[in-house]
């Protein structure tokens, strides 16, 4: 999939990045086989035509209400949509609880989410060594993932394009594919969050569980205790 095309004219021997990832953020990547599909892509990133979305675990319950973010990074504007998709015990979180959010960016600045998860939602997204707690929940990679992208297609909308040509590449693609109303070809990816996650969600409940477990035992020998030093008292 990461050869060029033979017949393009304007082939990179090598694909060529049109946007980036923070450090440590996992998911989608989109790349060009050409040059034509890199000034294309780069101007769709650079007047925000294209759409991503994130997902993230957050360490607590975040108290923020609206669904949008409005909070300036290094003055510039930053805008986020987000929303929550679910929550989970997490023995060591804050409240005891992980949250599952959804992020979708409007502007791209430099640890865009990472901040916003931390400073306006309160609660720092989990294995975040730079905005995350001095005692960290998890440590290794952060817990933010770019599963999801929609653009133009490069080729597809351009002028030497037919419309029978439109129609063979939607009904060959119709995962990836789709028209707008105004005729433009979109393509859509989504992927899903990395298998760790689960491994996490399940290794947090499982210490949680464990631990309630030990509270039960020990609580059940803490009355024994009281029960039999009462009886003490009654034969004395």
């Amino acid at each position: 999939i990461l050869t060029p095309p033979p017949s393009f004219d304007n082939a990179f021997r090598w694909p060529v990045s049109v946007h980036r990832l923070d450090s440590g953020t996992s998911g989608l990547l989109v790349i060009a086989k050409t040059k034509p599909a890199a000034v294309d892509l780069s101007k769709q990133f650079a007047m925000r035509r294209a759409k991503k979305t994130y997902t993230a675990i957050l360490n607590g319950i975040p108290t923020y209400e609206d669904s949008v973010i409005d909070y300036p990074i290094d003055g510039k504007v930053a805008v986020t949509e987000w929303e929550e998709l679910n929550r989970f015990r997490c023995p060591n979180a804050v409240n005891l609880t992980c949250t599952v959010v959804e992020f979708r960016p409007r502007h791209g600045r430099t640890h865009q989410l990472r901040k916003h998860a931390a400073e306006v939602l309160g609660c720092p997204i989990v294995g975040d060594e730079l905005y995350g707690p001095a005692k960290m929940l998890q440590k290794g990679k952060i817990f933010l993932c770019a599963n999801g992208i929609a653009l133009e297609h490069p080729v597809l909308n351009g002028d030497g394009i037919s419309i029978s040509e439109k129609q063979d590449a939607l009904e060959k693609n119709p995962k990836f594919l789709s028209e707008a109303e105004d005729g433009t070809i979109l393509l859509r990816a989504m992927i899903k969050v990395p298998k760790r996650w689960l491994a996490f969600k399940k290794g947090e409940e499982k210490k949680l569980k464990n631990f309630e477990k030990w509270m039960v035992k020990e609580g059940a020998a803490c009355l024994m205790d009281i029960h039999n030093m009462m009886e003490s008292k009654r034969e004395k």
